[in-house]
């Protein structure tokens, strides 16, 4: 998936520079992000929050994932909120392999119990 050139150079919350697109959908992008000072990559999910109630909602859900993403495994750990104008970014650890809907693709539907790790 190529990054448009509005995001090529795009630095978030002076901290997070974007370095490519991993997937978009009706909520926002999810981009591949690097922390030039920790030398991390990280997942920034930028969710597109037309109300104060819809940032709000994107708000509590990453303070859930943030609370439950220890003791569940599937959930990725999420490291930052904040909002931005009409948008909330997210930062979540970056899990390299294929998309999930690359994943369904690949396999049989549905899975064997034998194959799914909670």
């Amino acid at each position: 998936m190529s990054m448009s050139s509005d995001f090529a150079l795009s630095i978030l919350n002076n901290k997070y520079v974007l370095t490519r697109l991993l997937g978009n959908g009706g909520f926002g992008e999810v981009y591949e992000a690097y922390d030039p000072r920790l030398g991390t990559h990280y997942a920034v999910k930028i969710v597109h929050c037309e109300t104060e109630e819809k940032r709000r909602q994107v708000t509590r859900e990453a303070k859930l994932l943030a609370q439950h993403s220890k003791k569940l495994r599937f959930i990725p750990d999420v490291y930052d909120v904040w909002p931005d104008g009409q948008k909330t970014n997210l930062v979540m650890e970056f899990i390299e392999g294929p998309t999930l809907q690359a994943r369904l693709e690949q396999s049989p539907q549905p899975w064997p119990a034998d194959r799914v790790e909670l």
